[in-house]
């Protein structure tokens, strides 16, 4: 019996201190109260848990880029914790792969480039950031949702750099409200 006694004081000490991190004030998941450099905070994850790409844009902005199919989720792009991606065709009528990328873990400082420019500004308001012809005819809006997490609205494989800006500019618009507000 005496040998058990400490084994079950350390038992007792290690529920303590698992326990201790919780409150029964607010019911959900424990999160960390501050976030590593770099780092989204917790209220931004959590919003951006929420917020489903392929959930995003109704069928009337699907049918403005005549959609072929559901949006696509195989293949996610480094760094995303949800995407979706959608083949249809610009106001061209050259083929296109558009997308909305969710980056709880990025900023807008992270989305930095090797070829292509970079700009920034806002959309609606929102701290966004622009990075036109990184690979060919592509281009990225980034959308803050915190100042260490984003959404990336992209448009690729139209005919001009121009054009896919154009379409990622629109989208981006038609997201934004739909985006948790910015907390940065």
């Amino acid at each position: 019996m005496r040998r058990l006694a400490p084994l079950a004081a350390v038992a007792v000490a290690a529920v303590a201190v698992l326990l201790a991190g919780c409150s029964s004030e607010e019911p959900g998941r424990a999160l960390p109260a501050t976030s590593a450099p770099g780092s989204s905070s917790p209220v931004a994850q959590n919003a951006l848990g929420s917020f489903n790409p392929c959930e995003a844009l109704t069928k009337q902005d699907l049918d403005r880029y005549r959609v072929q199919g559901p949006g696509r989720t195989d293949d996610p792009p480094s760094g995303a914790a949800a995407w979706c991606r959608w083949t249809g065709r610009a106001s061209d009528s050259a083929s296109m792969v558009f997308g909305l990328t969710v980056r709880p873990q990025q900023g807008l400082a992270d989305l930095t480039r090797t070829v292509g420019q970079l700009s920034d500004g806002t959309v609606n308001g929102r701290p966004a950031r622009r990075l036109a012809g990184e690979t060919g005819s592509s281009c990225t809006v980034a959308l803050a949702v915190s100042a260490g997490s984003r959404v990336d609205v992209s448009a690729v494989g139209t005919t001009e750099v121009a054009e896919a800006c154009t379409v990622a500019s629109d989208l981006a618009n038609i997201i934004e409200p739909k985006l948790p507000p910015y907390s940065g």
